[in-house]
């Protein structure tokens, strides 16, 4: 319990770190941000040494309770699209462009 309490904080404090002194790690022609590396190494470090089991993690994401890691995920990506394809499309200049109207009439 002290070990997982120990990495979850070393890795909280490595990714401000992260976000703080180098947010950007170039190789070659690609920029990669740090923050989710160290994020990473640290569940990885949790699970190598077996403070959290896979199962649990599984389960976790899967859960049917309100806050679902997927459900959001899938959310976020729905919006995404969604704004994008809107965007294209030419949407949201038409409802500035009407709102601009509007405002001038009245």
């Amino acid at each position: 319990m002290l070990a997982s309490i120990l990495i979850c904080c070393f890795t909280c404090l490595a990714m401000i770190a992260s976000i703080i002194f180098f947010p950007r790690l170039r190789i070659g022609k690609i920029k990669l941000d740090t923050y989710w590396i160290i994020t990473l190494i640290g569940a990885a470090i949790l699970l190598i040494f077996g403070q959290v089991d896979m199962q649990s993690v599984g389960s976790a994401l899967v859960a049917d309770n309100s806050v679902n890691p997927l459900k959001i995920l899938v959310l976020f990506i729905s919006m995404t699209v969604l704004s994008v394809f809107l965007d294209e499309l030419g949407f949201f200049r038409y409802l500035a462009n009407a709102t601009l109207k509007r405002a001038r009439t009245t």
